[in-house]
């Protein structure tokens, strides 16, 4: 689901694997700091429960916090899905119309590009004809929606995904890099490094136990 400023939208990829995701412009939730908030009592006990499971059940991969097993993630979701509900229930989160709408839908479609063809050379004129905008007008509305630069959102989908091959395979490093769209291994080191926190050969080495 992608949700931006109280808007929630669902957002679907074709991958070989099932995959869902909530993206969500953290300043939705500043107006829920104030105990005043109807949905407040809901929002601190599920909260809680999301940070119990975190503190019980984590592993960090840069600036990033994650959790591996099965049941934890469906505890988060869960979770999560019921601060939305509650949200939505009281009246906090609406659905977009007109132009919002139209734009929403082509950004869908972006990120869904993105995703199909994270492997290749993505342009960004390319991405940025999906929702027909000029290039400098899209590079502005991708990171005010999704709080990032289009550059910065591929190469951390392409880096997660070498993270993930490098970690569960014997495949060399060079090869996964070039099979994910970066042909400078020393780009693709300082990329890894600045998303995963380490170096590629060093993040093997220690989702092995440091054999």
């Amino acid at each position: 689901m992608y949700v931006r400023k109280r808007k929630l939208l669902p957002v679907c990829f074709r991958l070989s694997a099932p995959t869902q995701a909530i993206l969500f412009d953290p300043q939705m939730l500043a107006s829920l700091v104030s105990n005043a908030h109807p949905a407040f009592p809901v929002i601190r006990e599920a909260y809680g429960r999301i940070v119990r499971t975190f503190e019980s059940d984590q592993e960090i991969a840069g600036d990033q916090f994650r959790v591996s097993s099965p049941h934890s993630q469906l505890r988060i979701k869960g979770a999560l899905m019921e601060i939305i509900a509650e949200l939505s229930e009281k009246g906090s989160l609406t659905q977009t119309t007109g132009i919002e709408d139209a734009r929403s839908h082509a950004l869908k479609e972006v990120l869904s590009y993105i995703d199909t063809h994270r492997g290749d050379k993505i342009y960004i004129h390319d991405l940025a004809r999906i929702m027909n905008m000029n290039e400098q007008y899209f590079c502005r509305f991708f990171k005010k929606t999704v709080g990032r630069t289009p550059i910065t959102y591929v190469n951390e989908i392409r880096i997660r995904d070498t993270a993930l091959r490098i970690a569960s395979t014997n495949d060399p490093i060079s090869t996964i890099a070039e099979d994910n769209g970066f042909v400078n291994m020393g780009n693709f080191i300082k990329q890894f490094k600045k998303v995963i926190g380490v170096g590629p050969a060093e993040y093997r080495k220690a989702m092995r136990g440091g054999i």
